[in-house]
């Protein structure tokens, strides 16, 4: 998760002893944080991938698909070890080899970690602010309609989201290449 129940109780300025929403809070936290990794296509917790395939391109540059790359441990090409010394890691997710990565299907293999171990703030805040948003329209009629379906939200949540939080999100949307 990107928040905890805890930090959103205090940024909603709920006494974290108050438990009487709680139930209400995780029921808006967890769709909130699920819909945020899909809106930025990506997740964000440190995480280690084993054996990711990738199509080869033929191209020196491979783009992984999580980031920040923390560590990459293992890279295999058709079936073969790659020493990693000859291999150039960026934070980005970029994967850099000279001798380039040959074109193929599921060709290349990646064991790596990913991830923040220390969330953004900025990311805690977008997602608080978006719960906020949720969590104040609770007791009203929702996004215009009295009943309504998980599916119809996040296509609103996307036309509604507040500005500040479309732009915090904008510097972690994986952008495809």
């Amino acid at each position: 998760m990107i928040t905890t129940l805890k930090e959103t109780k205090i940024w909603l300025g709920i006494d974290v002893t108050d438990n009487s929403d709680d139930d209400v809070i995780n029921a808006i936290l967890a769709p909130a944080d699920k819909w945020i990794k899909e809106y930025c296509q990506r997740d964000f917790e440190l995480t280690s991938y084993t054996s990711e395939l990738y199509d080869g391109q033929g191209h020196q540059n491979l783009f992984l698909k999580h980031y920040p790359v923390i560590e990459v441990t293992g890279l295999e090409i058709d079936g073969e070890a790659i020493d990693l010394d000859d291999l150039i890691t960026y934070e980005n997710g970029t994967l850099y080899y000279a001798a380039g990565f040959p074109g193929g299907h599921q060709n290349i293999s990646v064991t790596y970690s990913a991830g923040y171990a220390t969330l953004p703030e900025d990311l805690k805040l977008a997602t608080n602010m978006l719960v906020k948003m949720i969590y104040d329209r609770r007791d009203q009629e929702v996004f215009g309609v009295e009943q309504y379906s998980l599916g119809y939200v996040r296509s609103v949540l996307t036309e509604e989201m507040p500005h500040e939080v479309r732009e915090i999100l904008s510097r972690y949307t994986k952008i495809e290449v």
